[in-house]
């Protein structure tokens, strides 16, 4: 009994590998025919992720004026004014707990929508802004680059939107790390110094995301469109860091990547 378990198990695992399939059925414009990926339920999924972000949000709602009428930082100064879009990357993981029934077939044999499937997923994600500057009466301000790190959980949905072609929708929350940023500045037209403009902070962090994939086979390849909304960094040491009170920080962008499922 144990040697014949022992070989109907080798023969399971020398079978030929699940492929694509092809259905074709009449209607009243022609035929249709419809392809369907081997492998379309992905229980655990791991993936990598390449992105483009744009930052947003306000780093100063008021003036600030350093002495006299000069006034270095103009009114609504905003992240994008001092850091130019970034890149970054993401590697996650999730996992599909609530799934839809089997499939099933209407009173005319066609197949009846299936349902999302539902589950949690987490993610740890890396980005990085170049610091570009503002100027004003000859003051300036040219930071560094802006590096963060996001950890977030959240609700994964994901449905089929068409013969292997998944639509998802994601919602997560977390924290965000944010770097200390140094600043070159000149105050009033003076002698130039660097200053701390940001000091290393924690902040709460979230994230809105929807991708679509194409699977083919434990492979999906991935891209979206994502919004993330942040608690700003905190102020730094230096003259312009206590003059300043950093708002919100919030990003757009697309990513582009690999899903590997089980």
């Amino acid at each position: 009994m144990v040697l014949a378990g022992a070989i109907m198990t080798l023969g399971l695992a020398l079978q030929e590998p699940p492929s694509w399939t092809a259905r074709a059925e009449s209607t009243a414009d022609g035929v249709r025919v419809e392809v369907q990926s081997p492998t379309e339920d992905f229980w655990f999924s791991v993936g990598a992720f390449g992105r483009y972000s744009w930052p947003g949000g306000a780093l100063e709602d008021h003036d600030v004026i350093i002495s006299g009428n000069t006034v270095i930082i103009p009114d609504h100064l905003r992240y994008s004014d001092l850091f130019d879009p970034g890149g970054g990357f993401s590697i996650e993981a999730s996992a599909m707990i609530f799934r839809p029934p089997p499939p099933r077939q209407g009173a005319y044999g066609q197949a009846l929508p299936r349902g999302p499937y539902a589950g949690f997923y987490a993610t740890l994600q890396v980005d990085s802004y170049e610091g570009d500057g503002t100027h004003d009466a000859g003051s300036f301000i040219e930071p560094g680059d802006l590096d963060l790190a996001t950890i977030l959980v959240g609700l994964k949905v994901t449905t089929d939107v068409d013969s292997g072609l998944f639509g998802e929708l994601r919602l997560g929350v977390g924290m965000v790390r944010y770097e200390a940023v140094t600043a070159r500045v000149s105050l009033n037209g003076g002698g130039e110094e660097t200053q701390e403009l940001f000091g290393e902070s924690q902040a709460f962090a979230s994230e809105l995301r929807f991708r679509f994939s194409a699977r083919l086979g434990l492979l999906g390849l991935v891209g979206g469109l994502g919004f993330r909304y942040m608690g700003g960094p905190e102020e730094g040491d230096g003259a312009v860091g206590n003059l300043i009170d950093p708002g919100a920080f919030w990003s757009v962008d697309v990513d582009l990547g690999v899903e590997l499922g089980f």
